[in-house]
């Protein structure tokens, strides 16, 4: 039966790209584990997810690198039948973090079965070349923000988790925000009360509402967006 539940439900998450043979294909069938967030907080298995590849069934998550000394951030909103984490990622020593704004279901592989179909099957390299493929320009786009300015790094955030959602009210902490983006919570607060002050948005606690959503993509357009922008993504919702 789980096998069964397993093609049935997240086959579409695990072979996008091209076709593979029926024993690869079974093969990462039989390890992929769905799983819950444990009382909605994604980053509290960020250790483990780190290690493997995951594909998100539900919910929306934002995953990010940053420094030591968190002056350099990149990240990313992540949303339904996209991936985040890495085959090789027991190798990786950069601070890694994963923030839930939607409660999420995901589909983990772990590194150490992953590496056992790979010494057994050429056909993982093939997969995890098109896997690749997806994120590859939003992790593109993050290194083209990280230098902007901080209204704008806000901004970009804002409209990923809008064109991820269905409504224009956002569950965002400031404390989250100071996270995503590495800059201080009081830098984020003089950022949010400017925009909030302008008519573009309403803050409440622990939420962000955007009330003026043409007057946050204007944000954007000075900003170099060549990999990936999200406003074109906004007029096809």
């Amino acid at each position: 039966m789980k096998s069964k539940f397993l093609l049935a439900d997240v086959e579409r998450f695990l072979f996008k790209g091209t076709s593979y043979s029926d024993d690869f294909c079974e093969k990462l069938i039989k390890i992929a584990k769905v799983e819950k967030t444990p009382k909605g907080k994604l980053s509290a298995l960020k250790n483990k997810h780190l290690n493997g590849i995951n594909f998100i069934m539900e919910g929306t998550v934002i995953v990010g690198i940053c420094s030591p000394n968190l002056k350099t951030v990149n990240f990313m909103v992540l949303g339904k039948s996209e991936s985040f984490g890495e085959f090789e990622a027991s190798n990786i020593n950069q601070p890694f973090f994963i923030i839930e704004i939607e409660k999420a279901k995901v589909l983990h592989l772990s590194t150490l079965k992953l590496k056992e179909i790979a010494d057994s099957n050429n056909e993982f390299y093939k997969w995890h070349y098109y896997l690749n493929l997806t994120p590859k320009s939003k992790w593109l786009q993050s290194q083209l923000i990280m230098n902007e300015t901080l209204e704008n790094k806000i901004a970009y955030l804002l409209i990923e988790l809008v064109i991820h959602s269905d409504t224009h009210q956002i569950k965002l902490s400031q404390q989250a925000i100071s996270d995503i983006t590495g800059a201080a919570r009081q830098r984020i607060n003089q950022a949010l009360n400017l925009l909030e002050a302008q008519d573009i948005l309403k803050l409440s606690r622990g939420n962000i509402t955007i009330r003026d959503l043409s007057q946050l993509t204007n944000k954007l357009n000075n900003v170099d967006l060549s990999f990936r922008d999200p406003r074109k993504l906004l007029k096809q919702k």
